[in-house]
């Protein structure tokens, strides 16, 4: 993660979802420990670049 407030950002924490749904197999032991509660995840910051929103259109693209 570039910035510390990466670890908590919604953007991060959507792409962690989106891998354990997308994956073919369970990998919650590699998400779990950067997910984070929602209670203390934060709105996005509008960084530019998002490095997570940068990782999700690859993802996005290797789907199709």
């Amino acid at each position: 993660m570039i910035r510390d407030e990466c670890s908590d950002c919604e953007c991060l924490q959507g792409v962690l979802v989106r891998i354990e749904i997308d994956a073919a197999d369970n990998v919650s032991d590699i998400t779990g420990p950067l997910k984070v509660s929602p209670t203390q995840m934060h709105s996005c910051l509008g960084c530019d670049p998002c490095p997570p929103a940068e990782i999700f259109g690859d993802i996005s693209c290797l789907k199709k």
